[in-house]
């Protein structure tokens, strides 16, 4: 039996748990004290634990500001910006890069050929650029009135 596993079940939890609490140690003050007041999820305080001291202080300020939510899926993304982690490329990230999550549009589906005979490589942001352009050419960048359905919703 592993020492986390014997600790672990002297306090009635499991030994992964025991492994996660020793590694938010490593959290600075301010994360700490957000774990303790139950505003970070411990699985999220152990993945933000793998960030610089400089980079936990980006990530706090922000959710201090109500930038950014700090919960499991934020803080994995996080992590993963290790090394590189500012507010600019934190809130571009999180959001897509397109602004607040209102104004998120619409979403369609292509066959799977499709997407990979088009798209293969792409990143999605960029293939919707890709479709908006394509889409502008395709209808003569004159407007909406070579839009299908757009004169008649107008006369409408």
């Amino acid at each position: 039996m592993k020492s986390r596993d014997a600790i672990g079940e002297e306090y009635g939890m499991t030994g992964r748990n025991i492994a996660r609490y020793m590694r938010v140690q490593q959290l600075e003050e301010p994360l700490k004290e957000r774990l303790d007041e139950g505003m970070l999820p411990l699985v999220a305080a152990v993945d933000l634990s793998y960030l610089s001291e400089k980079e936990q202080k980006v990530v706090s300020g922000l959710a201090e500001k109500g930038k950014i939510k700090l919960d499991a899926k934020t803080a994995k993304c996080v992590r993963g910006m290790a090394g590189s982690v500012t507010e600019k490329r934190v809130l571009e990230t999180l959001d897509g890069g397109k602004g607040k999550k209102d104004s998120a549009g619409k979403h369609i589906k292509l066959p799977a050929d499709v997407y990979e005979r088009y798209f293969a490589g792409v990143k999605p942001a960029d293939a919707a650029g890709i479709v908006e352009e394509a889409l502008a050419a395709w209808f003569g960048k004159g407007g909406d009135a070579d839009v299908p359905g757009r004169r008649d919703r107008e006369a409408g």
